[in-house]
């Protein structure tokens, strides 16, 4: 009986369209991911933010 060795093209096809899938997920997150932080940063004025947290008064200095 034929032992067989290695790799076949059909494993090697299945494996590389599973890998090419995977890497085109997660570009897409990425994008994905990278336009989600640009509106969070055009809606949330950071600056803003800070100088509040700085001039907060606190429960204790009264």
């Amino acid at each position: 009986m034929f032992k067989q060795r290695g790799i076949t093209s059909l494993e090697l096809l299945c494996s590389l369209t599973i890998i090419s899938s995977v890497t085109a997920y997660t570009v897409n997150m990425a994008d994905e991911v990278e336009i989600a932080i640009a509106n969070y940063q055009q809606t949330t004025d950071l600056q803003q933010i800070k100088a509040r947290i700085q001039t907060a008064k606190y429960a204790d200095d009264k």
